[in-house]
């Protein structure tokens, strides 16, 4: 895909403060080398935003420079420049270093959160892409860009509805508006005798101090996520994005982002796996049937894996149902490690039972990644006196693929894929069994 600009029909939309971002007014720029991530999101944001997309770091640092999007969505994963390469060239330049960087990134990543925070990012977004998460990070940062512009034009910052503060380089406050005020529940007195220290805890401090305001004077602007507690003890998530007043204070606005939070907690429960924290059956059956869709659009193969665990029963019966759960930890991760792109992935299907999404693969592919994934199941070494095919832990594969185009359909391709799942089983386990539909 190349770099373009898309448009849909008009549409306003209206924030929980009552202002109106207007469809169309501001663009964001989408950085991804996974075709599939740029469809999911362009369909998420193309009603709401002008999108143009990169798919690689170094056409994302030329098209910034050239176009200034008002906010980056970048992948942190990519070949050749990372994410993170990305953000450091941006941020070096005059003309880049103030766009809002929102960092693409596993829900489980918490480390390449903290770095690309650390580097300048102002937020990110986990995948699985849930719609109405990715719209209010997008729809937070274009609201604090508004703000910034009206605070650094005018004295609205006493009627903003905004949690914003000064700081003296050295931490302290120097000023709150009315609104940062009254969400404390304390007086501005109490604050400004107390410190930070009387509405955050200490590690929240640290990171204002260490990250914020460095960061902010060296970049001209930054962001850190916090908890701040109310004064009748209530916790509120606020995301602080940092910038440069004319008095040469560090300026923060605060966005009230407890809701967004909750609603990603609840959707790691819907979509993730109790027991091996992978991706589950309803994950698996929602977005299956959206990569069909995506590749509908094209030309393409896909392939699928159906993957079960040899004599899973009977390990059970011997070693117990607490080593049972250990052991299916361990292939879930073993599997999740041998899948190699992000389009790609490994759902928990059922019991001892796993499925693992190809797009874009064709059969050689396809016997490519499963003979890796039988491969990491073996290297695990994990004991099995009662299995009869081996003295350790193996998985038999059934692997089907379809071209796109034909049509397949899902519920063809899982079937297929089933059936030579039983194949590999009746022949003996501990082998993939393939198969390529017209």
């Amino acid at each position: 895909m190349s770099e373009n600009t898309i448009k849909n029909l008009p549409d306003n939309e209206k924030s929980n403060d009552g202002e109106k971002i207007d469809a169309f007014e501001y663009s964001v720029l989408i950085v991804d080398d996974s075709l599939l991530n740029i469809h999911v999101l362009t369909n998420i944001l193309s009603d709401q935003y002008n999108i143009s997309v990169a798919e690689n770091g170094r056409k994302a640092i030329e098209m910034a420079e050239e176009t200034r999007p008002d906010v980056i969505l970048l992948d942190i994963i990519m070949p050749e420049l990372d994410g993170y390469a990305v953000i450091t060239a941006l941020k070096s330049m005059d003309r880049t270093k103030d766009i809002p960087i929102i960092i693409i990134t596993a829900l489980i990543d918490a480390e390449d959160e903290e770095k690309g925070l650390a580097l300048g990012a102002v937020d990110y977004i986990a995948k699985p892409f849930n719609p109405a998460i990715v719209k209010l990070r997008v729809q937070n940062q274009i609201k604090i860009l508004q703000q910034i512009n009206m605070v650094k034009q005018s004295s609205i910052v006493e009627h903003s509805p905004f949690f914003i503060f000064y700081l003296t380089t050295e931490g302290n406050v120097s000023y709150l508006n009315p609104a940062a005020i009254k969400m404390t529940g304390y007086s501005e007195g109490e604050i400004r005798e107390k410190g930070l220290e009387l509405i955050f805890d200490n590690q929240t401090v640290s990171d204002i101090k260490d990250i914020l305001i460095p960061n902010t004077l060296e970049y001209g602007t930054s962001a850190c996520e916090v908890h701040m507690v109310q004064k009748d003890q209530d916790v509120r998530i606020l995301s602080f994005t940092g910038f440069v007043t004319d008095t040469n204070d560090i300026g923060a606005i605060a966005h009230d982002v407890t809701q967004v939070r909750r609603l990603e907690v609840e959707v790691a429960k819907i979509y993730y796996d109790a027991l091996t924290g992978i991706y589950n059956r309803r994950f698996f059956d929602e977005n299956f049937e959206r990569v069909l869709r995506t590749m509908s659009r094209g030309d393409g193969e896909l392939s699928l894996l159906m993957i079960d665990i040899d004599y899973f029963k009977y390990y059970n019966d011997a070693y117990g149902h607490k080593a049972g759960d250990n052991c299916l930890k361990a292939v879930a991760e073993a599997l999740t490690k041998g899948i190699s792109r992000q389009e790609d992935f490994v759902a928990r299907y059922g019991g001892e039972e796993f499925v693992a999404v190809l797009p874009y693969t064709d059969a050689p592919g396809a016997k490519v990644v499963a003979e890796r994934l039988l491969l990491y199941v073996q290297d695990l070494k994990i004991p099995h006196k009662k299995s009869e095919v081996a003295d350790h832990i193996t998985v038999s594969i059934g692997a089907a693929t379809g071209r796109i185009s034909h049509p397949v359909s899902s519920d063809a391709l899982i079937l297929r894929a089933d059936e030579m799942l039983y194949k590999s089983k009746q022949e003996g386990r501990n082998r993939i069994t393939y198969s390529k539909m017209d």
